[in-house]
């Protein structure tokens, strides 16, 4: 089932795939709910309600602070008949998973993929790359034993959902250093951390036992885009988490 949801701002697209224990899955920067896709097929047995991030994909184009876009969400998944659920980000969408973890009290765990606690300066300007150069962002991304054997596959794909990144400038200013790094949870997480992701290296989720000090954390062989490179231990580790 898909659909569109609407917000006081503007529409947010919406996927919703199988049954069972509902996780809200939210993609990265300049991404869309189609790169979730290599990870919801690997997680039967859940209810997977993918998201177009506003800016994003099918979404509409309008700007947000993020505690509206986390209401925005929890009445999203209110009109899915979903009021307790499990939110998964990826990248940007894995500080957005973060902060909603926090402050949400439907959400009951919380899943984080090449995460951050922060957007900072350098980020800034390695975004700001991607725009002057759409092919950097095969750099950073991805994992360089994996781009070599994968490059056409890789290309066509991005190819196929690839970015305007005018539509960033209704949101650039929400996630300008945003950070969550003086706040504090309890609740049980699973952060999935990629070895050499050289987007969000050590230094940005070094902090996240301080926020969330039940945190388990796994790490993985791979780039930035874990989702996309190693879905399958990707969704191990999930359903290994999501089931104790």
């Amino acid at each position: 089932m898909e659909g569109f949801f609407d917000t006081e701002r503007g529409k947010i697209f919406y996927i919703v795939e199988g049954k069972g224990k509902p996780i809200l899955m939210i993609h990265g920067f300049a991404d869309n709910s189609n790169y979730m896709k290599f990870l919801s097929s690997k997680l039967n047995g859940y209810t997977r309600v993918m998201i177009d991030l506003p800016c994003h994909g099918k979404s509409a184009d309008f700007s947000f602070e993020i505690d509206e876009l986390v209401k925005y969400l929890e009445s999203l998944m209110e009109n899915l008949s979903l009021t307790r659920f499990s939110v998964l980000g990826h990248s940007l969408g894995a500080l957005i998973a973060e902060y909603f973890t926090i402050k949400s009290e439907r959400v009951d765990r919380g899943i984080f993929i090449s995460p951050t606690t922060r957007i900072d300066d350098k980020i800034i300007d390695i975004i700001s790359s991607w725009v002057s150069d759409p092919d950097e962002t095969f750099k950073y991304a991805y994992d360089e034993e994996y781009l070599r054997k994968n490059f056409e596959s890789v290309r066509a794909f991005e190819e196929e959902n690839e970015y305007d990144f005018s539509r960033f400038s209704y949101i650039a200013e929400t996630f300008m250093n945003f950070n969550i790094e003086n706040l504090y949870s309890e609740k049980e997480c699973l952060s999935i951390i990629a070895e050499n992701d050289k987007i969000f290296g050590k230094e940005y989720h070094e902090n996240m036992k301080k926020i969330f000090p039940e945190c388990r954390f796994e790490y993985i062989h791979g780039g930035h885009s874990l989702i996309t490179e190693n879905p399958d231990e990707v969704s191990e580790k999930i359903k290994s988490f999501m089931e104790k």
